[in-house]
């Protein structure tokens, strides 16, 4: 009875400290996790700030040119090229 009563402690010890080293993984796992989409985050930002960039530039050219394309063609009288 007494090595039962004593297995049954050492059990339920493993236990105790199985959960508390479970809950301890998972913390951890939790602020490495954070750490890792906070960097991501920050990384992610920066390169759609730079496409956003990228695509206002190209968005500004391509409207600078259509004007230019346009107010050409008022100065040829409204003729696409290669005609008369």
């Amino acid at each position: 009875m007494d090595h039962y009563n004593a297995s049954i402690d050492r059990v339920g010890a493993y236990d105790t400290a199985a959960r508390a080293y479970s809950a301890c993984v998972t913390r951890e796992a939790l602020v490495e996790q954070t750490a890792i989409s906070k960097q991501a985050r920050i990384r992610m930002d920066a390169i759609n700030a730079v496409a956003a960039s990228v695509q206002k530039r190209i968005a500004g050219n391509f409207n600078a040119l259509s004007a230019q394309l346009r107010a050409a063609s008022k100065r040829l009288g409204g003729q696409k090229a290669g005609t008369k």
